[in-house]
């Protein structure tokens, strides 16, 4: 009998889906070792100019951004 490999599942965190699922008025703390900081100001920006309005912050969390969804 052929041995069968065992698949290695991946999950893919989108960054975009995970900022619009913020509720309007409410701020979330995003681990560094699930989005990278430069991702989430990245995709924070285009969502702005696409007019939602997001405010990225890393001051003060050592491993964490943290995400405010105004609009």
């Amino acid at each position: 009998m052929e041995k069968v490999k065992k698949a290695t599942v991946k999950m893919r965190v989108s960054a975009i889906e995970t900022l619009l699922a913020i509720p309007i008025g409410e701020t979330v703390m995003i681990k560094f070792s699930v989005i990278k900081p430069t991702t989430v100001r990245g995709m924070a920006r285009k969502l702005n100019l696409r007019g939602y309005d997001f405010k990225v912050t890393e001051a003060k969390r050592p491993d964490y951004t943290e995400v405010k969804r105004n609009k």
